[in-house]
C-alpha cells in the first residue's frame, strides 16, 4: 500500500522519520530491492529481486514471504519475553513460562511419568484393546469421542471452532477435525504406512501392551483402514459412500450430531446466549462421517480416538516415546525436524487460545479478553 500526498503542501507537512528503528527498516527494503533492474521493465524484480535470491524454496517448500519471514522474527522476540518471565508474579505471565519449559525441556529420557500420563489418558477415554486386558471395562465409544475432546481438548473427527474477536455472541461452528499433512501422508502414501504403522506397535508396546504381534498388527490395520477412509471423506465428502452401508449396526441407529454437540458443550460448562447458534458445515461431510461409524466396528471407533489422543501427544513426551513420531516426520517431510523451540511456542499458543475459548464460552467475557 503506497500514499500519495494530494499536494505540495501536504507532502511537506509529512516528516521523515530518523529514529533508528526507521532508518534499520528502510536499510532491509533497500536490500531487498535489485537497483540494477529498471523498474519499468520488471517492477517486481526491481522491488523484490535480491529477497527472492537471498529465499531460495527448499524441495518441500509451497512458497514463503516477507511476512512468514516477519512472523519468525516476532516469534524469536516472543519467545525471549516468555523467558523472561521465570520469576513473574503475575500467574499468567509464570504459567506461560512453566508450560513452554515443560515443552522445551530435551533431556527427559526414560521418563517414568510419561508412561503414567498416557495410561492414564487411555484410561479416562475408556481403554483400548491395542493394551490388551487392563481387568478394564472397555467403554462407549461415544464416551471415548466426547472426553478426548472435553477432557484433553484434543479435537478428533469433529472440531469446534468460534469467532475469538467476536465477544459480543455466541456462535458455535462444528467442522471437520482435519488431519495434519504429516498425518495424511503416512496414511495414504504406501511408502509411509509401515513407518506410520511402526509408530503405532513402539508406542503401545512401551504403554506395556499384552497383544502379541499378529494381534497387535490386526488392530493397527484396522485403525489405518479407518483413517483411509476419514481422509477419503475429507477430501471429496459429496462424492465418497459407504463400501458396505447394508451393514449398518444399532450403534448409531439414534446417533445424532445436536445430541452431541450438546454433550460437549455441556461438558465444557459454556453458555450460549438465547439466540446463540450452532453451525455443521460442511452438511455433506457429516452426513458420510455419521455412515462411517456406523459401519464401523465400535472397538475400531474407540481405539482409533484412544490412538489420536495417544499420537497428538507424544511431542509432549520423553524423547523414548518423543523420538519415533520426530523419526516419522523426517522420513516424510523429507526435511529437518522445525526447532524444538518453534514447536513448543506455536502449541503454548494454540493452548493459550483454546483457555481464551473457554473462558469467552462460559461467560467471562471480560476474563477472556485479560487471558488473551
Amino acid at each position: 500500500m503506497v500514499y500519495l500526498p494530494h499536494n505540495k503542501f501536504e507532502m511537506q507537512k509529512v516528516p521523515y522519520c530518523l529514529t533508528a528503528k526507521c532508518i534499520e527498516i528502510a536499510g532491509r527494503i533497500l536490500q531487498d530491492m535489485n537497483q540494477n533492474i529498471d523498474p519499468c521493465d520488471d517492477f517486481y524484480e526491481y522491488a523484490c529481486g535480491n529477497w527472492r535470491k537471498r529465499n531460495v524454496l527448499s524441495p518441500t517448500q509451497l512458497g514463503t514471504d516477507k511476512f512468514t519471514e516477519i512472523r519468525k522474527r516476532i516469534e524469536i522476540l516472543l519467545v525471549r519475553r516468555i523467558k523472561s518471565w521465570e520469576n513473574s508474579t503475575h500467574v499468567s505471565k509464570r504459567n506461560a513460562y512453566l508450560f513452554y519449559k515443560s515443552c522445551i525441556g530435551e533431556n527427559r529420557k526414560e521418563n517414568p511419568k510419561t508412561k503414567a500420563i498416557l495410561l492414564k489418558m487411555i484410561r479416562d477415554l475408556g481403554n483400548t484393546s491395542l493394551l490388551g486386558d487392563l481387568n478394564t471395562t472397555f467403554s462407549d465409544f461415544k464416551h471415548s469421542f466426547g472426553a478426548l475432546f472435553t477432557k484433553y481438548f484434543i479435537p478428533c473427527f469433529i472440531n469446534i471452532g468460534v469467532n475469538f474477536w467476536n465477544f459480543s455472541n455466541s456462535f458455535i461452528e462444528v467442522i471437520p477435525d482435519f488431519p495434519t499433512d504429516v498425518a495424511i501422508k503416512s496414511v495414504i502414501e504406501v511408502k509411509n504406512v509401515k513407518k506410520y504403522k511402526s509408530l503405532m506397535k513402539q508406542t503401545f508396546k512401551k504403554l506395556g501392551s499384552l497383544l502379541n504381534d499378529t494381534e497387535i498388527d490386526d488392530k493397527i490395520n484396522e485403525i489405518i483402514e479407518l483413517e483411509k477412509k476419514f481422509i477419503a471423506i475429507i477430501e471429496n465428502s459429496k462424492l465418497w459412500k459407504p463400501l458396505n452401508s447394508t451393514n449398518i449396526g444399532d450403534t448409531f441407529t439414534l446417533f445424532s450430531w445436536k445430541n452431541i454437540t450438546s454433550a460437549f458443550i455441556s461438558a465444557l460448562g459454556l453458555k450460549l446466549g438465547d439466540h446463540a447458534s450452532i453451525q455443521y458445515m460442511p452438511v455433506d461431510f457429516f452426513n458420510n462421517l455419521t455412515d462411517l461409524f456406523r459401519i464401523t466396528d465400535p472397538d475400531t471407533l474407540r481405539n482409533y480416538v484412544v490412538w489420536q489422543g495417544v499420537y497428538k501427544t507424544l511431542d509432549w513426551c520423553s524423547n523414548d516415546f518423543r523420538d519415533p513420531l520426530v523419526e516419522l516426520k523426517k522420513f516424510i517431510q523429507k526435511e529437518p525436524f522445525k526447532e524444538r523451540w518453534e514447536y513448543c511456542f506455536k502449541s503454548a499458543k494454540k493452548y493459550i487460545r483454546l483457555k481464551v475459548l473457554l473462558k469467552r464460552l462460559r461467560g467471562s467475557t471480560l476474563k477472556a479478553m485479560n487471558y488473551l
